[in-house]
């Protein structure tokens, strides 16, 4: 059985950090919840849920699509890479191309 070296990983990812103000909102959010709860306010719950559902699914849309739009990506930054090089070396193989400024 073949086995394959993996390239060394060339993409530092950083974490994914939330604001002060998705904190903030947050809090106001479950705050404004809980009285409608303490209220009786069914309707006001049950339309925030069905919010938070249609928000549910867009971001998940969203993620997918960013995750797909990030796989095909990556491939073509390498055939960029290469294509680049192939370039520069032309260039330096051309006499009539002149490296010095």
């Amino acid at each position: 059985m073949r086995q394959y070296k993996l390239p060394p990983l060339l993409m530092e990812w950083r974490p994914i950090e939330r604001s002060t103000e998705s904190y903030f909102s947050e809090a106001a959010t479950a705050k404004m919840l809980k009285e409608w709860l303490h209220q009786g306010d069914i309707k006001g719950i049950y339309n925030a849920a069905l919010l938070l559902n249609t928000m549910l699914h867009q971001q998940r849309t969203i993620t997918q699509w960013l995750a797909r739009e990030a796989a095909m990506n990556l491939g073509k930054a390498e055939l960029s890479d290469e294509l680049l090089q192939a370039a520069i070396i032309k260039s330096n193989d051309d006499p009539s191309v002149s490296n010095n400024p």
